[in-house]
């Protein structure tokens, strides 16, 4: 073996164990100025980077041109260490993108090619990450019954059920306080398209979903507005029934006076004549 050849093994061997140190002392790092031992260990994989690069050049000279740019990236890396001012996790990920960059050009420290670890971690770190990205989307977003990341279906919690089944409960409150209207304004027993309450919920049912979705910025105060103001919206089938004929209130509209349902135009008959007949009946 030359002396160049042996000398560049030797600079290779430490170039990769103090990357790897330096590395592991970074993962330990709480605050950037207790960083000491990470800068020691890039200082020697700069110095011995720079010595491979003299030794490659009769032994190895297609790799000179990668020893040098590993020169320009681990003294990049140092001098970032050395101002104290540095995020340890993102200078973690530098040394390790220094690493793979030096096993790129020198396979017998690839450490990439072992199943057990190596780019295999990486890439299941990737996807529980993206994971855990698509379950906070998903958690929310109340109205989501689908998977963001692959569009899987998912079960519906019980907090989406609460917003379903109180936003109805909502709505049916609003439905019958709206409905008090016609009591007050005596036109109860009119038919749908001339009680008040009929304009009140319709308008209200079409009006308060547009301005929500527009001035609403929380997933779940939109859903429960939508949920509930559509009850009051589903007022217009009224409308529909009567004029196709098909509601009990067009063939029987409601007395208010009497406060029952009646066909056509007949006198009222008291109460004590009723249960006279029925008795008679019975008889």
């Amino acid at each position: 073996m030359k002396p160049e050849e042996y000398f560049l093994k030797y600079n290779k061997d430490n170039i990769f164990k103090n990357l790897v140190q330096a590395e592991d002392h970074l993962k330990k790092v709480k605050e950037p100025n207790f960083a000491q031992c990470a800068l020691k260990h890039t200082m020697f994989a700069e110095g011995e980077a720079e010595e491979a690069v003299g030794h490659s050049m009769s032994v190895e000279p297609e790799s000179t041109e990668d020893f040098k740019e590993l020169v320009e990236d681990v003294t990049k890396l140092r001098k970032e260490i050395q101002t104290g001012n540095f995020d340890p996790d993102k200078t973690v990920s530098d040394v390790r993108r220094i690493r793979r960059k030096f096993e790129s050009f020198n396979k017998d420290y690839d450490v990439s090619r072992c199943r057990s670890c190596g780019e295999v971690i990486e890439k299941l770190k990737s996807t529980l990450k993206n994971a855990e990205t698509a379950k906070a989307l998903n958690k929310s977003n109340p109205l989501s019954s689908y998977s963001i990341n692959r569009g899987e279906k998912r079960m519906v919690t019980s907090r989406e059920i609460g917003i379903i089944a109180g936003s109805q409960f909502a709505g049916i409150a609003a439905k019958t306080g709206v409905d008090y209207v016609d009591k007050v304004t005596g036109k109860a027993g009119e038919v749908a398209w001339k009680r008040p309450s009929t304009l009140i919920s319709i308008g209200a049912g079409v009006a308060l979903p547009l301005i929500a979705m527009k001035y609403l910025r929380g997933d779940t105060a939109l859903a429960a507005t939508v949920i509930g103001t559509s009850m009051l919206a589903s007022e217009i089938f009224s409308i529909i029934r009567e004029r196709a004929g098909i509601s009990g209130l067009a063939a029987y509209p409601y007395s208010p006076e009497y406060e029952y349902p009646y066909a056509g135009e007949v006198d009222h008959i008291p109460t004590e004549e009723i249960a006279h007949t029925e008795l008679a009946t019975v008889d």
